[in-house]
């Protein structure tokens, strides 16, 4: 970045400041002390400083107007603008006088390594994209426990796409060699000149796969366009999901270009917060984000477009099957009003609150288990087995509801299609009820409410139609009157749910999942002290257990 500046005096004044490589590259031929000023920029990057290099130029008036005047009309073209605005400011950045160099002590936020522990324990992979020199990079990297400076890492170098395909080359050879031995913790570190030519369409599926095969990556001395490529690439090519984590004005692009961004409000404004779709006071807010907001709202998710998608199919397969008894006419089984307040108002609030309250762990629990997380990246909830699987459990009890009530009563002596037609609505609406109390896993008074709601709702629609005589008068006194009802209510919603309770049940006790061996470890203590739930936890970490 460039400024200028007039004096009072008249005097005008380049000042640029920027990476030690683009300024030294920028600086008048033979310039003394150019050797002494890269060795201490050299120390004070192994130091973990943050590094930037001044230098300036005396501009004449003439040099001046003609650059304004290219400048004025790069920026009025149509075509190619950035790239000209680039090209204009480049013939100004030469020949420039060295003032010196800064270094500055960027201090880590508190929780930083730990927190980005946790992240990596949970199965999330890091790259690290910066603009500092290599050397504070990897100085970063270390405290922040993203690489380790022992293990075997990775150096792509060159300043040409011959020497970076080279060095590509042989660091892929030398990985397939070892057999992925060390994969685990080994880091690949490229620097922006090198990046360049390994972002191109020629060598960007090789660097990936390098990529790929290591921890970590670590970029160092990139641009802001060259963070947003680097995302940009992984999403494309892996398919990925991707989350960008920035605090400064140059990480915009790469959290716009992120499928999710997250700005951290820091000294260095709050252009990426306004950026992002999250904002957090400080780097350690990541745990909590992810391993307990993003896993809650991934649960929650889950459970209601499956259990829509399950009522729904329960409710208009009862339909279909009455076809076969009324010739496909089009007459539906279920009273219109009942049709049109079924998703509205009598199975609306269950799912409502299920997707706002369910949990299955606490949350402290989630942060002392980042495994969790993986069944979240592994999509164990919602996948096309468990859609078929709640599919097929719509299928099911609507044929259960249909077929019971057809034998039990018999349609040829139900000859009053009213009492017929409340019959069925009410036994799939109490059975849709009864099926989202056996999936509840976190109860509350809300939870409870909403479900005590449902029934009072229905019952007050159906005393409506019923009784104060709208629609299908006498039918109510009919249908309660006959005990067959509750036989009928109590035998479907024990027919279709016992599969259902038996497969929860066999698989809890033979296989269970993470979080239901946290569950009942600490079910069993209500309100352990700060010792006694340590020791819990001591407990189920010291257990094999899977991520299902």
């Amino acid at each position: 970045m460039s400024v200028l500046t007039r004096s009072p005096t008249g005097e005008i004044t380049l000042s640029p400041k920027g990476a030690d490589e683009m300024i030294m590259a920028r600086l008048k031929k033979g310039h003394q002390g150019s050797h002494t000023l890269q060795e201490q920029v050299n120390l004070f990057s192994k130091e973990g400083l943050r590094t930037l290099v001044v230098a300036r130029r005396d501009i004449q008036e003439e040099e001046l107007e003609a650059f304004l005047q290219e400048y004025e009309a790069a920026a009025m073209s149509l075509t190619d603008r950035a790239g000209m605005i680039a090209a204009a400011c480049e013939k100004m950045e030469v020949a420039l006088d060295l003032v010196g160099c800064t270094a500055v002590e960027d201090r880590l936020q508190d929780q930083a390594p730990e927190t980005i522990e946790f992240l990596k324990s949970a199965g999330i992979n890091f790259w690290l994209l910066t603009g500092d020199k290599k050397d504070t990079a990897i100085s970063i990297g270390v405290a922040c426990n993203i690489l380790k400076i022992e293990n075997d890492n990775i150096f792509i170098v060159g300043q040409s796409l011959e020497e970076v395909s080279q060095s590509i080359e042989e660091q892929s050879v030398k990985t397939a060699r070892e057999g992925g031995a060390g994969e685990a913790e080994r880091a690949l570190v490229i620097e922006g000149s090198a990046l360049v030519h390994a972002l191109t369409d020629t060598l960007g599926d090789q660097f990936l796969a390098l990529a790929q095969s290591c921890a970590t990556v670590l970029c160092c001395r990139v641009s802001p366009l060259q963070k947003a490529q680097v995302v940009q690439l992984v999403q494309v090519k892996t398919k990925k999901i991707c989350l960008g984590v920035g605090d400064g004005a140059n990480d915009v692009s790469m959290i716009q270009m992120a499928n999710v961004g997250v700005g951290i409000i820091g000294k260095e404004g709050t252009q990426a917060t306004r950026a992002s779709d999250y904002a957090l006071p400080d780097f350690k807010g990541l745990r909590r984000l992810l391993a307990v907001h993003g896993r809650y709202s991934y649960l929650r998710l889950t459970e209601l477009i499956l259990f829509s998608f399950y009522k729904n199919i329960a409710f208009i397969m009862v339909v279909f099957w009455f076809g076969f008894q009324s010739a496909w006419s089009g007459k539906s089984i279920y009273e219109d009003s009942i049709m049109a307040c079924f998703n509205l108002f009598f199975t609306s609030l269950p799912p409502l609150f299920l997707g706002i309250f369910e949990k299955d762990i606490e949350d402290r629990h989630a942060l002392a288990f980042p495994k969790l997380y993986q069944t979240v990246q592994q999509g164990l909830y919602y996948n096309p087995k468990t859609i078929f699987a709640w599919s097929v459990a719509g299928l099911w009890h609507s044929l259960i509801v249909y077929y019971s009530l057809y034998f039990m009563f018999g349609l040829e002596e139900l000859v009053d299609f009213r009492t017929m037609s409340l019959t069925f609505s009410t036994t799939i609406i109490l059975l849709v009820l009864c099926k989202v109390s056996l999936i509840t896993r976190y109860w509350t008074f809300v939870t409870v409410t909403g479900i005590i709601l449902s029934i009072v709702l229905y019952l007050l629609l159906m005393a409506g139609i019923v009784y104060v005589g709208f629609f299908y008068g006498g039918a109510g006194g009919v249908m309660f009157s006959d005990p067959r009802l509750y036989l009928a209510l109590a035998f479907v919603i024990v027919t279709s749910l016992l599969p259902d309770y038996s497969l929860k049940f066999y698989l809890r006790q033979t296989r269970p999942a993470d979080w239901q061996i946290i569950q009942e470890t600490f079910s069993k203590q209500r309100n352990p002290t700060d010792e006694e739930e340590e020791g819990l936890l001591n407990s189920v970490r010291g257990r094999k257990y899977g991520t299902s």
